[in-house]
């Protein structure tokens, strides 16, 4: 699946920010030696889950991103470039993007507010409580959302709109047995 997502601003090659925000990152950059910067930027797997546990209430969307990072890590496709998912389960940084401090200032300036606002405004974590813990997307009675305006969906069409028509063709592809054996074990779990 190719997706472009250059257009979103969602990783800057180039950098960004500048003056004194730049200049404290510069002094925590040059105490660290690259031994150390490499390991402040590791994640294990167990620890992105935790994370995810806490910050994304739907199952279905916490499985999907399971789901890809395991793939990821099996695969060692670098899809989330600069990113890294080795095949022990640590998600990292590219090691020669780390010697690019100022790259890696621009890379994490600004971000974690843009995911946390993404993250806090999406209407199934308001409305997610222990007895329902699904998305709108994910929930079985999804179909009543879909007649809402698509104010809640904008993500799902920014990213279909960056995908290539070779990849918009192979997502809406089902193969006939795939469809039979999910239909098959549906009707079997609920009878």
């Amino acid at each position: 699946m190719v997706l472009d997502l250059s257009g979103l601003n969602l990783v800057c090659d180039n950098a960004s920010v500048r003056g004194r925000q730049l200049e404290e990152f510069m002094k925590k950059y040059t105490v660290l030696d690259l031994e150390e910067v490499t390991q402040a930027f590791q994640v294990t797997y167990k620890h992105c889950l935790d994370i995810l546990n806490q910050t994304i209430p739907c199952i279905g969307c916490r499985k999907s991103v399971e789901r890809v990072f395991t793939d990821l890590s099996q695969s060692g496709y670098p899809a989330l470039s600069p990113l890294v998912i080795t095949p022990d389960g640590i998600l990292t940084i590219q090691q020669d993007y780390l010697k690019w401090p100022n790259h890696l200032c621009s890379l994490l300036h600004g971000h974690s507010t843009k995911l946390n606002n993404l993250a806090s405004s999406w209407p199934g974590r308001a409305k997610a409580t222990r007895a329902a813990r699904r998305c709108p997307l994910h929930s079985l009675d999804s179909a009543r959302y879909l007649t809402r305006p698509l104010s809640y969906a904008s993500g799902w069409r920014d990213a279909w709109d960056c995908m290539r028509n070779a990849c918009k063709e192979q997502v809406v592809l089902i193969e006939s047995c795939v469809l039979l054996a999910t239909l098959e074990t549906y009707l079997r779990k609920h009878r």
